[in-house]
């Protein structure tokens, strides 16, 4: 067994040969997580990374810089030196368990058939569990014993079923150390009463090495009541913007208007065209337009019309909208009434209604749809969980391989990620294209070559190149009469890095080169892109003119798009030697001297930058990725 001194003299020549990077990494390798130590390193790599950061935004002159590394490499040192062997010995809480704090969301009154939301959080600090959540009337608080891996569920327990239950996270689920651990699920009342709803937490703890379970169970009565409709009203139907036939609402607002409008102008100008494939509800719009007209044609008081005084129209519509809440109602008084004061109520209520439109769907593409028009959404964050939930579901079932690449291309550290690489190695040899000028021609991959070694962005079918250099395997794909690889390049030359010098991001990544290196990287017969063929590539597939077009372009040629291109954020290599970015940023050198091309998706799916960048002589040992075009 390796004594405490040799470990310290091992880390500080790792340090001295390969970097702070490496250095802190090979101690948390030791170190138990819960320790102080490891959150000494922890605060070392977050100054480390502030440090790099500052360097990039160019924030920091080179003499700061290099003191600044110089300050946290001594700090490292001491650190080293300061170890004992007690450091290295797991707490018995961690072993064991500890207490923490149990929150959870389960509203006392639901409404029937219509689905609820209900949330669980564990943390082990109160704080954490407030982050990002609007706390209610039904949020309750409570300490419970809290494992490194917790088991939460919602169950029924009455005789006849009262509820349909839809888990949305994983039941079982591993606890953050310093964040909040999140489930959700949807709970849909099938009876109108009051029925006890049980949440279950699971202990999962390891007791003289075996997993040992404790249940502690909690209980919600939850008041279901029936859906109330306005006595004697005909039954109301989602029939685009309509008006059903029964007792007429209150469509006056007193007060409304402004001065200066013509009310009618912008809604006699609708041109849209509703129609229905339903025999009963093909004028929607039709009806929408007379009821409007009719009601301000019949408020006539002394010969003087209401339909006259600025803002009625506008008024009797949003009361209209309203009273029907339904989404065309809203899309129409919003193209109706563009300066309208009620428009950011009408946009909010218009989210909101396809957010549940989404949910009774509960498909993946009207989901990516929804994340894409509301990327900053309220909806947005639990949007974004349900889609890695729905697209793993998806990829555990797939038997190529194709949709569990896709899983990790989108969450390469989420929360299936490293079953999704297990089941990768798992699968049997692929049969794929190998022959550029015969497409339907099959060879199999060596069963010798690891899953690990072939590029993450690889797509399991079409036209291939080999490297006559190294032998590598590229994919290939013709865009407006330009063959771009679909991979990274990963050719190993002089001014080319691995990822944190690690062999295994080069396989899933390509290399990071330099900018001189990159000009002379290319296969024979290939060349480095030019920032023409970038803009022209980007116009392509919609450009960045407007914010939705840019949104539309990055998904497109990242997170899995059906360009076939499938650009990958592989990170950056730092003139200090130091890594950042991998899974946030994917920079790409062109022939222009220092031009690069950056795709920033370091705030998920659904907000992705595109942006060109003019750098000088201080990026010439700066590591970015390389994508090559067929010579012309």
């Amino acid at each position: 067994m390796e004594s405490l001194t040799d470990l310290q003299l091992a880390l500080k020549e790792t340090l001295a040969k390969e970097g702070i990077h490496v250095a802190i990494n090979r101690l948390k390798e030791r170190l138990p997580g819960n320790g102080p130590r490891y959150n000494d390193l922890i605060l070392l790599t977050t100054r480390l990374r502030e440090i790099e950061r500052d360097q990039v935004r160019n924030l920091l002159a080179p003499e700061e810089a290099q003191r600044q590394f110089s300050r946290l490499r001594a700090d490292l040192l001491q650190l080293i030196d300061e170890l004992q062997e007690s450091d290295f010995v797991p707490a018995s809480d961690r072993r064991r368990g500890r207490q923490g704090r149990l929150l959870y969301q389960i509203p006392t009154t639901m409404q029937l058939y219509q689905e609820t939301k209900c949330l669980v959080r564990l943390a082990f600090r109160e704080e954490w569990l407030l982050k990002k959540l609007d706390l209610s009337d039904d949020t309750k608080i409570q300490s419970v014993r809290i494992s490194e891996v917790m088991e939460i569920d919602l169950l029924d327990p009455n005789d006849a079923p009262a509820f349909g239950i839809r888990a949305v996270s994983s039941k079982e689920q591993f606890v953050e150390e310093e964040d909040y651990t999140e489930w959700l699920f949807y709970v849909k009342p099938l009876r109108v009463g009051r029925f006890p709803l049980l949440l279950k937490v699971t202990v999962i703890e390891q007791v003289k090495g075996q997993e040992r379970q404790r249940d502690i169970v909690l209980e919600e009565l939850v008041e279901v009541l029936a859906v109330i409709s306005e006595a004697g009203a005909a039954p109301l139907k989602s029939a685009g913007c309509r008006l059903e036939l029964g007792p007429a609402p209150n469509l006056t607002e007193s007060g409304s208007g402004r001065r200066g409008e013509d009310p009618g102008r912008v809604v006699e100008e609708q041109k849209e065209d509703y129609t229905d494939t339903s025999s009963t509800r093909g004028q929607g719009p039709t009806w929408y337009r007379i009821v409007v007209t009719a009601l301000a044609a019949l408020f006539v008081i002394g010969g003087v019309s209401y339909a006259a005084l600025p803002g009625f129209r506008e008024a009797i519509s949003w009361r209209y909208a309203k009273w029907q809440d339904d989404r065309k109602c809203y899309e129409q008084f919003i193209r109706a009434y563009p300066r309208s004061d009620r428009l950011p109520e009408a946009r909010e209520r218009l989210e909101d209604l396809q957010w549940q439109e989404v949910m009774r769907d509960t498909a993946i593409a009207p989901l990516q749809r929804f994340l894409a028009q509301y990327p900053d959404g309220e909806h947005s964050p639990e949007g974004r969980r349900l889609l890695e939930f729905q697209l793993w579901e998806s990829a555990k079932t797939d038997s190529t391989g194709a949709l569990l690449f896709d899983y990790l291309q989108r969450y390469p550290d989420g929360e299936h990620a490293k079953e999704a690489q297990g089941r990768l190695y798992a699968l049997p040899s692929f049969q794929m294209p190998m022959n550029e000028g015969e497409p339907d021609s099959l060879a199999p991959i060596p069963g010798s070559v690891p899953l690990d070694t072939l590029q993450g962005s690889m797509p399991l079918s079409g036209p291939r190149f080999r490297d006559p250099r190294d032998g590598q395997i590229y994919p290939f794909v013709e865009v407006d009469g330009t063959v771009w690889m679909a991979a990274n390049l990963n050719y190993q030359s002089s001014g080319s890095f691995c990822y944190v010098d690690d062999s295994t991001y080069c396989a899933q990544f390509g290399r990071l080169y330099t900018w001189e290196a990159a000009q002379r990287a290319c296969p024979p017969g290939w060349n480095l892109a030019t920032p023409a063929d970038w803009d022209a590539l980007i116009a392509s597939f919609g450009g960045t003119e407007t914010r939705q077009a840019e949104l539309a372009t990055f998904e497109t040629l990242l997170w899995g798009g059906d360009s076939g291109l499938k650009l990958q954020l592989g990170g950056s290599r730092f003139a200090t030697h130091h890594y950042w970015n991998m899974g946030d940023y994917g920079r790409y050198w062109t022939t222009g001297e220092y031009i690069y091309y950056n795709f920033d998706g370091s705030m998920g799916p659904g907000t992705g930058l595109i942006s060109k960048h003019q750098g000088g002589a201080h990026l010439s040992e700066v590591g970015y990725s390389c994508r090559c075009v067929k010579g012309r």
